[in-house]
């Protein structure tokens, strides 16, 4: 579904997505009270994805909206405002997720052209995740919608601290040229978004990896998914013994439970 997202066609990818959306709600929630959904949107028609998050964005099961990570632009520019907007009047998170990198109107999947292997093309995929990250927080949209949850979905991790460190230098030299950025950059980022243990980066040694989550609050901004069935894809077990022990509560549950509401689930 989210490689319909970059249709050239938005009258006939927001159909097919709403279909799909449908068939998902009515098809698969039913099966377990536990199950969740994600509403899929046509990102690059602000007007037919805002009408898609008001159809079916108050449905109990659904609990986020997600986009693909790649796109004609950066996300966080005004076009895409109206898409944030609905999302908060809905208290839904938004999410970005891979994938979709060359594919339909999005462009070349890298700054400088095509790539000639999976591995490739694989590995640069955080390109768009910091290019997207980067326009959000610039571009001022938590300080336009104060209360969105923007999730970055099986980009990886460790590349967020030196993004954070070099946007916190350009911001104290630039900040005139973007006075809607009121704070440090790193400090926007820490409240508004929240990122995937999958695809789990893997040093030879562990210690380098836990010195990353050192780096940032890893304890608030992280939430495990595991990205099965595919071939990539952590089970439980093996992504908890990666963290230390005082991170694995919230990491491996209690963010998502609060960030989708889902303790008011088990509540109710």
């Amino acid at each position: 579904v989210l490689h319909l997202g970059l249709l050239p066609e938005p009258d006939y990818a927001a159909a097919l997505i709403s279909a799909m959306n449908d068939v998902l709600i009515e098809e698969w929630l039913p099966v377990d009270p536990r199950y969740r959904a994600s509403l899929a949107i046509y990102p690059n028609d602000p007007e037919l994805a805002v009408r898609e998050i008001h159809r079916l964005g108050d449905h109990p099961g659904v609990v986020q909206v997600i986009m693909p990570s790649a796109g004609r632009m950066p996300y966080g520019q005004r076009y895409f405002h109206p898409i944030y907007a609905a999302a908060v009047e809905h208290g839904l998170p938004v999410a970005i997720h891979p994938g979709t990198e060359g594919v339909g109107i999005s462009g070349a999947p890298t700054n400088v052209g095509y790539p000639t292997s999976y591995f490739e093309w694989h590995t640069g995929l955080v390109c768009s995740y910091i290019a997207h990250l980067t326009s959000l927080v610039t571009e001022g949209v938590f300080t336009k919608f104060p209360a969105l949850t923007f999730v970055m979905l099986e980009g990886g991790v460790s590349w967020l601290p030196p993004i954070l460190w070099r946007m916190d230098k350009n911001w104290k030299a630039l900040r005139m040229t973007t006075p809607w950025v009121d704070r440090l950059p790193s400090e926007i980022v820490t409240e508004h978004l929240r990122f995937s243990t999958q695809p789990m980066e893997e040093p030879t040694d562990a210690k380098h990896f836990h010195a990353i989550l050192e780096m940032f609050d890893a304890e608030r901004m992280l939430m495990f998914a595991t990205d099965y069935p595919h071939w990539d894809g952590d089970t439980p077990d093996f992504t908890a013994r990666a963290f230390p022990k005082a991170l694995r509560p919230a990491i491996m549950g209690g963010n998502a439970l609060a960030l989708y509401r889902l303790t008011e689930a088990l509540d109710g």
